[in-house]
Parts: C-alpha cells; sequence; structure tokens
C-alpha cells in the first residue's frame, strides 16, 4: 500500500490496521447478525422491549462501525498544539465524505455510552415497578434524554474541528505540511484545531473536551451505580435474568474506555506535554475495530438465553 512518509513503525501500522479492520468486520458481522437473530427469536418475555430494540440498534450499528473504520481508519495526532482527527482510507473516496465518516465516528462512541446508560436506567425502574408498570412515554424519554445530552456536545466538537478556509490558513504551516506527509495516506482527509500556539489557547476546544469526558464519565457512574444496584435486588429477588442484565450492561461500557478512551487520553495527555504519541494514536483504529467484535461476545457470555440461542440457531446438540 502507497503510503506517503518514512518512519517504518507508522508504516507497518498503517498496514496491520486495515488486515485487522477487514478480519474485525467479518468477525463482528457474524457474531452481531447472531445477536440480532437472539434477541428477536429467543428472548425472555419480561427482558422488555426497549433493551431488544436498543440492543439490536446497538449490534448494527457494531457493523456499521466496523465497515467504517475499514473505509477511514480514523486517526488522531497532536503536533505543537495543533490536533488532528484524520481519515486514512484505503480506497479513493471523496473528501466531504470522508469528513462525514469522521464526524460519525465520533458520535457513536459518545451517544453509545449514553445510550448504556438509559438500559441501566430502564432495568432499574423495571425491576422496580415491573412490566406492566412502566409508562410508555418514560420509555420513549430515554433516548430523546440521552440525544438532547450528547448531541449538542459532539456538535459543538465537530464545528470546533470541522476544516474552515481561515483555519486552514491558520494552521497549515510547516507542522501540518510535515504531519500530512510523514503520517497520512494518499487518499486522506483531516478535522483540525489549535488547542495551543505560543500565547493563544483554544479554550473552545478544550472546554468540549471536558464536557465530553464529564458526559462519559457521568454515563460510567449511572451504569456502575446501577449494575450494583440492580446485582443486590436481583440477588434478594431471586433474578438471575436481571443479574445477567446488570452484568453485561457493566462490562458493555468498561470495553470502550478500555479499547478506545484510554489509549486516546494517554494520547492527548502526552502530546500536551509534548511527547511524541503517535505509536497511541495510529492504535486507535485498530482497537476500535476489535470493539465491535467484542461487544455481542460480552452479552452472549453473560446472557443465558442469548447464549442457549446460539445452540438452537445453529442446531448443535447439547444446547442447554
Amino acid at each position: 500500500m502507497e503510503v506517503y512518509g518514512s518512519n517504518p513503525t507508522l508504516l507497518i501500522l498503517e498496514s496491520i490496521a486495515l488486515w485487522n479492520g477487514l478480519i474485525c468486520f467479518s468477525f463482528a458481522l457474524i457474531f452481531n447478525l447472531f445477536l440480532v437473530l437472539s434477541i428477536v427469536r429467543y428472548s425472555p418475555r419480561h427482558m422488555g422491549v426497549y433493551y431488544k430494540i436498543v440492543q439490536g440498534i446497538l449490534s448494527i450499528s457494531n457493523i456499521s462501525l466496523s465497515g467504517l473504520v475499514v473505509v477511514s481508519r480514523p486517526t488522531m495526532h497532536v503536533h505543537s498544539g495543533i490536533f488532528f482527527f484524520s481519515a486514512q482510507s484505503p480506497f479513493p473516496i471523496s473528501r466531504p465524505f470522508l469528513i462525514f465518516l469522521l464526524a460519525v465516528f465520533i458520535f457513536f462512541f459518545v451517544q453509545n455510552k449514553g445510550i448504556l446508560a438509559t438500559l441501566m436506567v430502564y432495568r432499574i425502574m423495571l425491576m422496580r415497578h415491573g412490566l406492566h408498570h412502566i409508562h410508555p412515554l418514560f420509555v420513549l424519554s430515554l433516548p430523546i434524554i440521552s440525544l438532547l445530552i450528547t448531541l449538542p456536545i459532539t456538535s459543538l466538537l465537530y464545528v470546533i474541528l470541522s476544516p474552515t478556509e481561515e483555519k486552514l490558513q491558520r494552521c497549515m504551516g510547516s507542522t501540518v505540511d510535515s504531519s500530512i506527509s510523514l503520517h497520512l495516506s494518499p487518499y486522506s482527509s483531516f478535522i483540525v484545531s489549535t488547542i495551543k500556539i505560543e500565547d493563544n489557547t483554544n479554550w473552545w476546544f478544550i472546554i468540549a473536551m471536558i464536557l465530553l469526558v464529564l458526559v462519559l464519565l457521568s454515563a460510567s457512574i449511572v451504569i456502575n451505580v446501577g449494575a450494583r444496584k440492580i446485582t443486590r435486588q436481583a440477588t434478594k429477588a431471586r433474578d438471575s435474568l436481571q443479574r445477567q442484565l446488570a452484568r453485561a450492561l457493566y462490562a458493555q461500557s468498561l470495553v470502550p474506555s478500555i479499547l478506545v478512551q484510554i489509549p486516546i487520553g494517554i494520547g492527548v495527555g502526552g502530546a500536551l506535554f509534548n511527547q511524541d504519541m503517535d505509536f497511541f494514536f495510529h492504535l486507535l483504529p485498530i482497537v476500535s475495530a476489535w470493539y465491535t467484535v467484542v461487544d455481542p461476545l460480552i452479552v452472549f457470555h453473560n446472557v443465558r438465553s442469548y447464549r442457549h440461542a446460539i445452540f438452537r440457531i445453529l442446531r448443535l446438540p447439547f444446547w442447554k
């Protein structure tokens, strides 16, 4: 594959990212389709409609995200106070479409954490009031609340990073040129923002990143507290299904943190202290592709009815 630059480590990571993405897309397609089929055909009656709908949507989103990683391979760079979020496609794709894919990638990982938090709230209400005592408007309000919280923040971050002519003229210099020539592939595009150049600090970018971290942290707290609460109540009520779902949702919230948010946090933090963190940034398309494979496996591992459904679908013996 033709890539600009001469850094051998980054060139190897580029090649690994492409093949890793193709392998993960194949596994993600199989596992997530099996999960959707299991949800549709073999969900217990008191699983809850909201859980089945949202988990099904997340499975379809996993397939889409896996394909997005193959096509765009999103990667970050921070050089001399300038932040780049780039798409490095191995295919000849137009620049506007690559920028759109970057926006979708940002939105997915923020919204994913928010929607998992709403699922945990739904499980808590289900245990307290029962399936028939939850008002449909309450269920409908959960994804709307998640969108109202996460969409403005991701939109603000994208507006700050969107490549306007003025911004490109201001940022376009030796730093940007060297970054593009060293790290980006021939079919690539990027969204960019200054963090700090000389004495000028881009506070809007910093505020957007802080709000993003606070939203992700708040969702993690809701999921963590909810999982413990459900586990205690389910143990008293001897409700194994609720315990299984609580464990699954808790693990599902940890996976993106471990695979994506921690490498990004280490990379950005190190770059702000003038450390070369390109290795961590180039891991992003590799580890984010595995998220789409691991996520359905977490559900299969923790929820017995869906695990048994695989044996039924494949017509294997001893599925119990």
